[in-house]
């Protein structure tokens, strides 16, 4: 039963990220062609993202960005404050468990 269990937490890391971070501004492909595209892969659609971004974004840019369920975190805005915060609305829950604290 815990050989099962582990199997299973192994393919969930596995499947896909938990949590993406990205920047408006990036070379090539800015940040919404990558939210874009990554909405279209399969287990991707409800990852969360966080953009944190020195870019002024509009109300079209923002309403955009919320569409695919992003979250905004301005690095002017609050700097490194603003993205913890945003961390902890977005990011999924870590499971902490007993189990393997003492070599289990």
């Amino acid at each position: 039963m815990q050989a099962e269990r582990r199997r299973r937490a192994a393919r969930r890391q596995h499947d896909g990220p938990s949590l993406i971070i990205v920047d408006i501004l990036l070379p090539v492909v800015d940040g919404f062609q990558f939210i874009s595209r990554l909405r279209q892969v399969h287990g991707c659609s409800d990852v969360p993202v966080l953009v944190w971004t020195v870019k002024d974004l509009d109300i079209e840019e923002r309403l955009r960005l919320k569409s695919w369920g992003a979250k905004i975190a301005l690095k002017r805005g609050g700097g490194a404050q603003a993205v913890i915060e945003a961390l902890r609305q977005v990011a999924p829950p870590i499971p902490l468990t007993l189990e393997g604290a003492h070599g289990g």
